[in-house]
């Protein structure tokens, strides 16, 4: 069966469906089905990257991505370069058109996944198609764009922190920009990538980043004042972990990260998760500095 043809396609629209059936023998059938698609990983990969990201029915797109994630470990190293390239670019397209946020992350999550997988150089080749397209949405006028790129630079720095310390001036300008960013979701990722490399990069390579951090503040005053305490979380998790990571980075700047923690510690307004982080950030600082 051809790659990406009307009947592989259909055929595995068929099996995402029959996954989610509350029959267990119709499921039991629909797993036999796609480990059987998986013998042939072009067309397999192809028809779950199509159906992530061109299907109109939300259910089967979402188990396309999800699937299409899982598998990628197992199939992409078999995959032939043709398929790869339209799989990559399928996904990066995706990304681009996909208003909504969570459907949204399940491609920059399955994307992230791809460039993480394979040998060290089909992933190195892998990762030098994503980044200048990551570079790319970053500095796109659609703040989603933005957004996704900072978030697929989180998820890429967790799992390939030596291969992409090389870029670490570029990642530099990409997420002061992001926290400087009018959008507050954009800030919060750019927040977050850049706490990803204070908890994943080599010490010396944290130092480079270290005069971003008063920027911090601007996404965590951001989200408070917007009432959103779970963007608002996020951002304090990231913070303690990062501190907790690299304390030597933080020293210089604790004065002015403590106040504002001192606040949202004491502030009666907010819920008591969000005041609980930070007094913890306030406790790491103690055992850390």
């Amino acid at each position: 069966m051809a790659a990406g043809s009307p009947e592989a396609l259909a055929a595995m629209e068929m099996i995402l469906r029959q996954l989610q059936s509350p029959d267990n023998a119709v499921r039991n059938a629909a797993e036999r089905a796609f480990n059987n698609a998986k013998n042939q990983p072009g067309p397999c990969i192809l028809a779950l990257s199509t159906l992530a990201t061109k299907s109109e029915d939300r259910v089967v797109k979402d188990m396309g991505a999800v699937l299409l994630r899982r598998s990628a470990p197992e199939l992409w190293g078999s995959t032939d370069a043709t398929s790869k390239a339209i799989v990559k670019d399928q996904l990066f397209q995706g990304i681009r058109a996909e208003p909504s946020q969570d459907p949204r992350r399940k491609l920059c999550d399955t994307l992230s996944a791809i460039a993480c997988t394979g040998t060290d150089s089909s992933s190195n080749n892998d990762l030098n198609d994503l980044l200048p397209l990551l570079f790319e949405l970053s500095k796109s006028p659609n703040a989603h764009d933005r957004e996704s790129s900072l978030y697929i630079f989180a998820q890429l720095t967790d799992l390939l922190s030596e291969k992409l310390q090389p870029h670490l001036a570029a990642f530099y300008e990409i997420f002061k920009r992001g926290l400087l960013d009018p959008d507050i979701n954009v800030q919060v990722e750019a927040l977050r990538a850049t706490c990803a490399v204070f908890s994943t990069f080599e010490s010396q390579a944290c130092q480079q980043l270290a005069e971003l951090i008063p920027l911090f503040m601007g996404p965590v005053s951001a989200t408070l004042n917007a009432q959103d305490e779970a963007a608002a979380r996020l951002c304090l998790d990231s913070l303690i972990e990062s501190l907790e990571n690299e304390a030597k980075c933080w020293r210089k700047y604790l004065a002015k990260v403590s106040e504002l923690m001192l606040s949202i510690a004491a502030s009666a307004d907010l819920e008591e998760g969000t005041r609980q982080l930070g007094m913890e950030f306030l406790v790491a600082a103690a055992e850390n500095l």
